[in-house]
């Protein structure tokens, strides 16, 4: 089990005993999202010091730090293939980050604004082609990234937007 902590590190917990098997420090704020390549073998961490960093699992070296973000990141979500990551955050848009990419300042793929509040969450469809932002504004956002920018606006919340998920075949995705 892997957490966010305001301590400014990522737990690794073992499932089995619920023992902390080591904590990964790095970040200078509290860290407010992690996500699990679904290989397994990287564990992604945002934080409110406006990085992204990249961890080994299996000693939990930290691999990759990337450029500052414009505001704290507050979600994060990897595809499928292990190919992107995306992140929500604090200054009302998302990003989108091209992992094969060796030189991080070079990974950022697409940045997508167009939300009147924090992005709290994100999904990426599995045909990487579309990614799904949720909001404190309300709303859930559907935002094609090829061809880029076009987006489609679900608006009917009662209040913010925490989570959001697609389905294993990619056609619905839920969110609250």
């Amino acid at each position: 089990v892997y957490t966010a902590s305001a301590d400014k590190t990522v737990k690794v917990f073992d499932v089995n005993t619920g023992n902390v098997i080591r904590s990964l420090d790095g970040h200078g704020d509290a860290v407010k999202a992690v996500a699990v390549s679904k290989d397994g073998n990287k564990i992604f961490s945002g934080a409110a010091d406006k990085t992204i960093k990249t961890w080994n699992v299996g000693d939990g070296k930290l691999l990759t730090t990337y450029p500052p973000q414009p505001a704290a990141v507050l979600a994060l979500a990897a595809s499928a293939d292990n190919k992107l990551l995306a992140a929500g955050l604090a200054s009302n848009g998302a990003k989108v980050f091209d992992l094969a990419q060796a030189d991080p300042a070079k990974a950022e793929q697409e940045a997508i604004a167009g939300h009147g509040g924090p992005v709290l969450a994100v999904a990426i469809l599995p045909d990487n082609a579309t990614i799904v932002t949720a909001s404190e504004d309300k709303t859930v956002k559907e935002w094609s990234l090829t061809p880029p920018g076009a987006f489609k606006n679900f608006a009917g919340h009662q209040g913010q937007v925490y989570s959001v998920a697609w389905s294993p075949d990619g056609k619905k995705a839920a969110t609250g």
